[in-house]
């Protein structure tokens, strides 16, 4: 059975008790800030859940949160409960102090509360009003004023240098000692590029779970590649089980940060309504959002990479485990920067994993061999790729990461020759690791410094591609 659903008022109250408590994300409010902007709360709202409305925001005032409220026409009770009050109009302050004071300062101006009356009414009223009873107020202020023109104007006018003459008598010889904000808290792009680096990261602490999720899927999927190619042997019987196993290994990095396809998707809500407020820029948000993403990922990196090269027993080198680490680093950072441009691109959940998805089954598929797949237990050699498919591996990161792998490695080195291939007392098997290189489709001379640039290119020019996309969908949405 259908329910009725719940009021207009309800609903008002429901939302900002949402607001109020955490329960929900609202894009309004974040929850947990120590400052809270209302606008109107009690709009649509009965007088009685009007009051409580305000009760349940004194409330939070007394544990220490500063709220800030616009409110039109509140009742007595509800002014009482505010500590300071701005009277406004036309964007210019005729007032600002406790309620009472507020009272006092349109006596002194000759601006009584009549009997009965709404002090709040009369204040917005003798701003607003037009009619002639105004001209009659003015008049009993028993100043020689000469009433002409707009008498709105004059009331606005007396009010507004009747505040500035107080702003005026204010002791300033404390203000004075005030020390000058540094020069780093302007109003500035970078500025609020560090305001956003350092939300990003509070985002990520404040959720502990996603982490050490993240943290845990780096160790253990490691842990158990490890476990299947546990220390293979130097011979040459373990040749094609150590090309595979590092093939699979870029891979697997190259999945370590998938989460990241979901970052704009979720966002997106936020960002345009922050970024068209003019809060800061698209460029700046896009910035900070992916250098917060940087750091955990690279440990996540360091770790996987280390359980694997010293698991499955490769040479303790410290020349090859460092271009290890910075390959398999580089590659985990490259995922990240096309799971990034996706999800900027696509904008919806499921659209964005199946997108990532697909590119990477692509770039598994031509990792740097065009013909070959290297696959866990065995090679499989595919003949016939079209030659207008064999540029992918020139824009391939997993063909750069893994050629430059495969080659700090082999290139040069001697295997033992496996008692299975001695025949005779000799070997019938090549024992050079170069000659390998060029059968898994690997030149036998690899520039580690061109295969850097190339992946820091990738990494940039994806990364831009991100920003573009994501610049023209909130430009098309807004």
């Amino acid at each position: 059975m259908k329910g009725k659903g719940i009021s207009g008022g309800e609903l008002r109250r429901l939302m900002i008790g949402c607001q109020v408590n955490s329960i929900c994300k609202f894009n309004e409010i974040i929850s947990g800030v120590d400052v809270l902007l209302l606008d109107e709360p009690t709009s649509g709202l009965d007088a009685v859940n009007s009051l409580k409305v305000m009760k349940i925001l004194e409330n939070l005032a007394k544990e220490g949160k500063a709220i800030i409220v616009t409110l039109h026409q509140p009742r007595i009770q509800i002014l009482n409960l505010i500590n300071n009050l701005m009277i406004m109009s036309k964007g210019r302050t005729v007032f600002f102090g406790k309620f009472k004071d507020a009272i006092d300062f349109y006596s002194e101006n000759g601006l009584q509360v009549p009997l009965y009356e709404n002090a709040a009414d009369f204040f917005l009223d003798v701003l607003d009003t037009t009619n002639s009873d105004e001209h009659d107020i003015i008049v009993a202020n028993k100043d020689d004023i000469e009433l002409r023109g707009n008498s709105e104007s004059i009331v606005q006018k007396r009010l507004v240098t009747s505040f500035q003459k107080r702003l005026k008598n204010v002791k300033t010889e404390h203000i004075e000692k005030l020390p000058a904000l540094p020069p780093l808290l302007s109003n500035s792009s970078f500025t609020k590029f560090l305001i956003l680096l350092e939300r990003a990261f509070i985002f990520k602490l404040k959720d502990p779970s996603a982490v050490w999720t993240q943290l845990c899927f780096c160790t253990l999927i490691p842990l158990l590649i490890g476990s299947v190619f546990y220390q293979l042997d130097d011979t040459t019987a373990s040749i094609r089980d150590i090309f595979s196993v590092l093939s699979f290994s870029v891979v697997l990095i190259s999945y370590l940060p998938f989460d990241v396809v979901l970052l704009f998707p979720i966002e997106l809500a936020t960002l345009k309504r922050e970024s068209l407020s003019g809060m800061y820029s698209i460029a700046t948000f896009y910035m900070a959002r992916n250098i917060a993403e940087i750091p955990v990922h690279c440990i996540c990196s360091c770790i996987a990479s280390t359980i694997i090269y010293f698991m499955i027993g490769l040479p303790l080198d410290e020349y090859k485990f460092g271009v290890f680490q910075l390959f398999m680093m580089l590659m985990l950072l490259s995922s990240v920067s096309l799971y990034i441009a996706v999800g900027a691109l696509c904008g919806k959940v499921q659209t964005c994993n199946i997108v990532a998805n697909i590119v990477q089954v692509i770039f598994t598929l031509f990792n740097g061999f065009f013909g070959n797949v290297i696959c866990v237990f065995e090679q499989v050699k595919l003949s016939g790729v079209p030659v207008y498919l064999r540029w992918i591996e020139y824009i391939n990161p997993m063909a750069f990461a893994y050629k430059a792998i495969l080659y700090s490695q082999f290139g040069g080195h001697l295997f033992k020759c496996a008692e299975r291939d001695v025949v005779g007392g000799h070997c019938v098997v090549k024992v050079e690791g170069s000659e390998y290189l060029t059968e898994f489709g690997v030149e036998k001379e690899v520039s580690y410094s061109g295969m850097v640039v190339n992946m820091i290119v990738f990494i940039c020019v994806v990364r831009f591609i991100g920003f573009i996309c994501l610049a023209v969908r909130i430009k098309r949405q807004s």
